[in-house]
């Protein structure tokens, strides 16, 4: 059995970019997640970045609510993008979005969307973060 399911709660790093592509929309962009331990008795922050994919419906969600800072919950699955530059082979991780809702705006109070909001392939939820 294979399972390929990606969860993550962060903060967009700068706004996404939204392509059209033939009669189709791409957005793009980049989640930082944080994950902070303890060092030497200081709290350290180490963020890990999570390029994602969406389109259409989603796409259009992301154009119309997501910004730089904007916390969102997102839910899809690991796609590996290849390609080949300088006569190397590069490849690289990805999220393909499958749900994405926005939470609240830029972090520490600095404004943006405050709601709740989804777009998704199923029900709607609302996740209190």
């Amino acid at each position: 059995m294979n399972v390929n399911n990606y969860m993550a709660v962060g903060h967009v790093t700068r706004d996404p970019e939204v392509k059209s592509v033939g009669n189709s929309k791409v957005a793009t962009f980049r989640l930082a997640i944080n994950r902070s331990f303890k060092r030497n008795n200081e709290w350290v922050d180490k963020p890990t970045f999570v390029d994602c994919e969406a389109w259409n419906a989603r796409a259009e969600y992301i154009s119309d609510r997501i910004k730089k800072g904007t916390e969102v919950y997102v839910r899809g699955r690991l796609e590996s993008d290849e390609w080949e530059k300088d006569g190397e082979r590069r490849s690289k991780l990805k999220v393909y979005v499958l749900e994405i809702q926005a939470g609240k705006g830029k972090r520490e109070g600095s404004g943006g969307d405050t709601g709740y909001g989804s777009s998704s392939d199923g029900d709607e939820i609302e996740l209190p973060f």
